[in-house]
């Protein structure tokens, strides 16, 4: 299934043949802009993945697009490198929300060298037990959840169950838990230098310390501030 928002006016036919041609044996491939960003709306996803995936985390009540990204088993992130090589302005990634940008069209400048591509394998889990856990939870079968969760090892999904349960029955130690986690997600990221996906790990971390009331670690604050101001990002 290939995703395109309506805000990439530009997509040109080369690059969508490239993402598919990489579609085989992937949950998601996925394009890496010049500009350190990830856009899940141009993006080509297993139809399996993608359905179990946005059913989980409407239940989790997680509604930014980059976790469809950080839940993936097998994702292939689209360097510049390989990008450049059928669309070397990179005017398919133009991304158009307000009339400026189009008083102001300019393609994407890199703000560093150019990126090879990269895989993410997790070979964690499956699709059917990731909606064996998610029917345990609607069930209200807290129990059978967590012994579930003994076993699976994926941080991100691991860290948003537990957030939730955390948040909703009060439980500090699940909080701890998950902020932990969300830490070690953020880590794997900053060793690959993906540093949009490294951001969205530490703004979940910095959610969970707020839940449990607890001091912010300085250099997770750091961190933040830092990747906002790197990547364009706004706190808003």
């Amino acid at each position: 299934m290939t995703i395109i928002a309506a805000d990439h006016p530009f997509v040109i036919p080369d690059f969508l043949e490239l993402l598919v041609k990489h579609a085989k044996g992937f949950d998601i491939v996925c394009p890496l802009s010049p500009d350190e960003l990830i856009d899940p709306f141009l993006s080509v996803y297993r139809k399996t993945y993608l359905i179990s995936a946005v059913k989980m985390l409407l239940t989790l009540d997680r509604f930014k697009s980059s976790n469809l990204i950080r839940g993936g088993r097998f994702v292939y992130l689209m360097g510049t490198e390989e990008i450049a090589s059928v669309d070397p302005s990179f005017k398919s990634l133009i991304n158009i929300n307000k009339p400026e940008d189009l008083r102001n069209l300019q393609h994407l400048k890199l703000k560093k060298k150019r990126r090879s591509s990269l895989t993410i394998r997790r070979r964690l889990f499956s699709i059917k037990y990731l909606e064996n856990i998610r029917t345990l939870y609607r069930n209200n079968c807290l129990d059978s959840v967590l012994s579930k969760l003994r076993n699976f090892r994926h941080p991100f999904w691991k860290s948003q169950i537990l957030y939730k349960i955390g948040i909703e029955s009060q439980n500090q130690q699940f909080l701890r838990i998950s902020y932990n986690l969300f830490l070690k997600e953020a880590e794997y990221y900053e060793r690959r230098n993906l540093l949009f996906l490294q951001l969205q790990s530490l703004i979940d971390a910095i959610q969970a310390a707020n839940a449990l009331g607890s001091c912010l670690d300085e250099d997770v604050i750091q961190k933040v501030s830092w990747l906002r101001s790197f990547l364009g990002i706004s706190s808003k």
